[in-house]
């Protein structure tokens, strides 16, 4: 039996062995005399690469590439770099009439390289312009907004252009609070996709505009795209990276357009934002430095000017951000006279609104008397000439004039002039320069009696003449105040005392004053914003109420008003914030006038020894009601309280009361 299985298993690995050295396909059949067959490897050949890489330099292309023994090749090139240049040499300045020239030299090759700016006047006439930016652009009317579309409507830098003949094609890409690339919370106020809540100027025109330069469909470019010049301005943000973002945005527009960059007052204040947007004039755009010029005149760092300027001549009250008109005019004039080389002095700037629509009273800021005094205006002019020049910009074509010449002398009743002349070409310009009067103040001439108006007069101090104004009686005098006309209020001590036309005030006299407490605790004034409801103008107690507390009077008669005076026993540690509201019929009220954090900067004047004051003006408004309503109550402040006692030498103290505040005079005045 044991022989069997040995023979049987013998033949198997016979079998087996013969089967595993069988050729896989089969052959001819083997005669005598024929060679063995030889051995086929059927073996995949497995690549085995070596790598070599080359970087680009400035002007040669690189390479990254792979070859195999068995022959196969992959190589993948990369573009030059091309040069990086230092910021450019001005070797000479180009004239109306010759020539100039500016040199630099590649930080990373060294090759120097050479460029000619050609001479001439560069006219913008029949260009296209886009200004591409939000809220600072069109605040100021630089361009004109319609709710971030274009309107037919000339804004200032068009009205510009057209002084020296240039008929220039705008389109106004602004948005409220867009950055570079992001920053918008409230996309669908514009009409844009709700699902764009946080969006910039990129993502918008992506999203509006999607076939831009050199779009990967190879779409037909929007004629959106296709501008001569963009002017792009950041939000206003400390954006270290600006310089990326903006250059991002660029990439859409074709390689032949030429940018420009405006420095706002915002980004002087964020270092960061400034430096990086400067950065682009070493890619050849223009800086607009208009926030270094109007920040410079309202810190006082530029001497000799007419005025004494406050950052309100240039910049809004009512939200402390916005320019205002004159800012408006400075930012187009500077960036006309940048891209095209023309200078500022003598431009006209007689279309420029003079509108104070945006401050709470017209007193807060002087732009008008600024814009009214054309030897200022010329100062400021000047200025901008100089801070173009400043700035590092390349220099553009342009006359090369002389000093002014003064042929006649202005006075506040004659017009004076002034002429140059182009060293170079000879062409000849003259500017017209009025002098404003140097009024000294209003005296009573005809005291106002509660029938009759008044006649108020002052002189010009340079040349006599007298300007005269008639003025009305306060409309609340002799009227009392009754509970029942309030609401927030828990009690009011000798109500008609605040309209009996005395302003003096003696904390142990309670005939001098009138004393209002409030319903709502110390504990809560003292920290009056984290309080859940406050009260509506209908002394309803409100989710979205604004008020502590008010009350109102209602006049004899409907009456047009246009200002108030409120006096009290100090400001700093009394009344920090107010409206004077105005009514019909009692019921339905309109906000005349606001003011908040009048502790801060000591807004309030001192009359007398004890006594303090905040005088406004506002639209003229037809009332039959007036209210004065509480928003914030006593100051908690200790720094302003010690600035109030350094500046009048008394000693204040932070009241501990919050919850009271006292009224020595209110007065309303008809228009």
């Amino acid at each position: 039996m044991k022989k069997v299985l040995l023979m049987s298993l013998l033949i198997f690995v016979l079998v087996f062995c013969s089967a595993c050295k069988a050729p896989t396909e089969p052959g001819p059949e083997a005669t005598s005399g024929d060679t063995a067959p030889e051995t086929v490897d059927t073996t995949d050949h497995v690549h085995e690469y070596t790598e070599e890489f080359k970087a680009p330099t400035c002007t040669e292309p690189g390479y990254y590439e792979r070859k195999c023994s068995c022959g196969d090749v992959q190589r993948k090139e990369t573009s030059p770099k091309g040069h990086t240049y230092a910021k450019w040499e001005i070797l000479t300045a180009p004239t109306c009439n010759s020539d100039g020239k500016r040199a630099s030299s590649c930080t990373v090759c060294g090759e120097k390289a050479e460029e000619v700016i050609p001479a001439g006047e560069n006219s913008l006439d029949g260009k296209k312009i886009m200004f591409a930016g939000n809220s600072l652009l069109y605040y100021g009317e630089v361009v004109i907004n319609n709710g971030g579309s274009p309107t037919q409507s000339k804004g200032v830098f068009e009205k510009i252009a057209e002084t020296f003949g240039d008929k220039v094609k705008v389109t106004n890409f602004t948005y409220g609070s867009a950055g570079f690339v992001d920053g918008r919370d409230k996309a669908s106020d514009d009409g844009i996709p709700a699902s764009y809540k946080d969006y910039g100027l990129y993502q918008l025109m992506l999203e509006l505009h999607p076939n831009h330069y050199g779009n990967k469909e190879g779409q037909e470019m929007d004629s959106f795209y296709d501008q001569d010049v963009v002017v792009f301005q950041q939000r206003g943000a400390s954006i270290a990276d600006s310089y990326d973002q903006v250059k991002r945005i660029a990439d859409l527009f074709p390689e032949d357009t030429q940018f420009a960059v405006i420095i706002t007052h915002y980004d002087t204040k964020n270092t960061e934002t400034s430096a990086a947007l400067k950065k682009t004039l070493a890619d050849g755009w223009t800086v607009i430095p208009a926030g270094d010029l109007v920040t410079d005149l309202w810190n006082g760092r530029i001497k000799d000017t007419e005025f004494k300027y406050t950052k309100n001549d240039f910049v809004i009250t009512k939200d402390n951000v916005h320019p205002n008109y004159l800012t408006g005019y400075i930012k187009a004039l500077m960036t006309y006279c940048a891209l095209t080389g023309h200078s500022a002095e003598g431009v006209d700037y007689s279309f420029v609104n003079r509108s104070t629509s945006y401050y709470t009273s017209a007193a807060e800021t002087q732009f008008e008397d600024v814009l009214a005094s054309s030897t200022e205006m010329v100062r400021i002019q000047a200025l901008i000439d100089t801070y173009i020049a400043k700035a590092g910009n390349k220099p553009v074509a342009a006359h090369s004039y002389t000093e002014w010449k003064e042929v006649s002398a202005a006075t506040c009743t004659k017009a004076g002039e002034r002429t140059r002349e182009c060293t170079a070409c000879g062409k000849k310009e003259s500017i017209t320069i009025t002098l404003s009067h140097t009024y000294g103040e209003w005296k009573v001439v005809t005291p106002a009696t509660a029938e009759l108006k008044g006649v108020k007069e002052r002189a010009c101090s340079l040349c006599g003449a007298k300007e005269t104004k008639n003025y009305t009686f306060n409309l609340l005098y002799g009227k009392s105040l009754a509970k029942t006309e309030s609401f927030g209020l828990s009690t009011i001590s000798n109500p008609a005392n605040q309209t009996d036309g005395k302003y003096v005030y003696d904390k142990d006299s309670k005939s001098t004053y009138t004393d209002f407490k409030m319903t709502f605790s110390k504990s809560q004034c003292a920290d009056y914003t984290s309080i859940g409801q406050l009260y509506n103008a209908n002394g309803e107690l409100s989710a979205d109420g604004k008020y502590l507390c008010g009350f109102w009077f209602e006049l004899d008669e409907a009456a047009q008003i246009d200002s108030f005076a409120l006096y009290n026993s100090g400001v700093t540690y009394d009344i920090d914030g107010f409206d004077i509201l105005v009514s019909m019929d009692g019921e339905n009220w309109t906000l005349a006038w606001s003011g908040e954090k009048l502790a801060s900067g000591l807004k309030y004047e001192k009359v007398d020894a004890t006594t303090n004051k905040v005088t406004a003006s506002f639209g003229a408004v037809e009332t039959k009601y007036v209210m004065f309503a509480l928003t914030a109550p006593r100051s908690r402040d200790g720094s302003g309280v010690a600035a109030f006692n350094e500046k009048y030498g008394v000693v204040a103290e932070v009241n501990a009361n919050p919850h009271y505040f006292r009224i020595v005079e209110f007065e309303i005045y008809e228009a």
